[in-house]
């Protein structure tokens, strides 16, 4: 059974104006028809996978999806935040890098799950909270920026309150859900706890 695996993956435009968002999504990766080249040619400096940039023609790569988006626009203005501009505590954060699911539990649609994607809490923002040399790059970083916080247990007030650190989405995984209904759900037990 092939299952793909969720990657995350993003990329920035720094500009006069500050950093905005170009890329910032979970993606689904796909190895089953890949080509494994451990222990090939391949391991040898001599024989690269990809001469000049252009991948050996006796080599399948992964198959790669979009899936999940994080700085549509629009949708973010759904929720009263945006993509680069004002450092405030509407700006979408930069380093979301924790990928998790967990299955809706819904009768009518059993390959439903929710997707959460965390912040990371990244050293520069710490760096800025505590003293220490300035980055430009910090303001892309609004992680974990709270009035009442504590960090490295020191608390520490950043000038603002940044709710948007963990999104969710309701995703649709049929591969994991062919797996998942290989053991039997309780449903009465599902609908208990909702």
């Amino acid at each position: 059974m092939r299952i793909p695996f969720l990657c995350t993956a993003r990329t920035t435009l720094v500009t006069d104006t500050g950093l905005q968002s170009i890329l910032r999504a979970a993606d689904l990766i796909d190895v089953s028809g890949a080509t494994n080249i451990a222990g090939t040619k391949f391991d040898s400096p001599s024989n690269p996978a990809a001469p000049k940039g252009v991948l050996d023609s006796s080599i399948t790569p992964t198959a790669y999806q979009t899936f999940v988006q994080y700085v549509n626009s629009t949708q973010l203005a759904r929720f009263g935040l945006h993509n680069g501009g004002v450092l405030d505590q509407q700006l979408i954060a930069a380093k979301w890098e924790a990928l998790a699911i967990a299955p809706a539990y819904d009768r009518n649609a059993k390959d439903d799950y929710f997707l959460f994607t965390l912040v990371r809490n990244y050293p520069i923002t710490l760096q800025r909270i505590f003293g220490g040399e300035s980055d430009d790059f910090w303001q892309a970083d609004n992680d974990f920026l709270t009035t009442e916080g504590v960090a490295i247990g020191k608390a520490y007030n950043a000038g603002m309150n940044v709710d948007n650190q963990v999104l969710v989405w309701r995703v649709t995984l049929p591969t994991v859900g062919r797996q998942r209904r290989d053991r039997e759900v309780d449903w009465d037990l599902v609908e208990h706890r909702t």
